[in-house]
């Protein structure tokens, strides 16, 4: 009786692989997550004029991981938070000290350069595989 109950369990629920809870899976938010490179191929091609060239090509794999609402609205609060910050404050603050409009926009572009390095270091987290697969994080297509 006891693999019936955990086989419709898993069917239902998941663990969050950021936050440790426990959801349904309908309820579930997917985010893609690319893992080691299965396999990197380098081949000689010609190319105009003759010339030769090598063409390297990287095949990853890439896993549907499974997110609670929860921890989506958090990721999505921060991510709007670090570009505001970053590409409309910073670059109003910047554009009153030096009374430009040049820059002004120039620290807009400086900005949302700044932004994406932050949500690459806070925000965007890398998951571990098999973790996630013990806790039923990864989506499988069945059909």
């Amino acid at each position: 009786m006891k693999n019936i109950k955990d086989i419709a369990e898993k069917a239902l629920y998941y663990t969050c692989p950021y936050c440790g809870n426990k959801s349904l899976i309908s309820e579930a938010k997917i985010v893609e997550q690319k893992d080691k490179t299965i396999r990197k191929e380098t081949k000689i091609k010609t190319g105009a004029l003759g010339k030769k060239y090598a063409e390297t090509t990287e095949v990853y794999s890439v896993y549907r991981i499974r997110q609670c609402p929860k921890c989506e609205k958090s990721k999505r609060a921060k991510s709007s938070f670090i570009l505001i910050m970053c590409a409309v404050i910073l670059p109003i603050i910047v554009g009153i000290i030096k009374m430009s409009f040049v820059s002004f926009f120039l620290s807009v572009f400086l900005g949302l350069i700044l932004a994406g390095i932050v949500y690459a270091i806070f925000v965007d987290e890398k998951i571990d595989i098999e973790d996630a697969i013990e806790k039923n994080a990864i989506e499988t297509n069945l059909f």
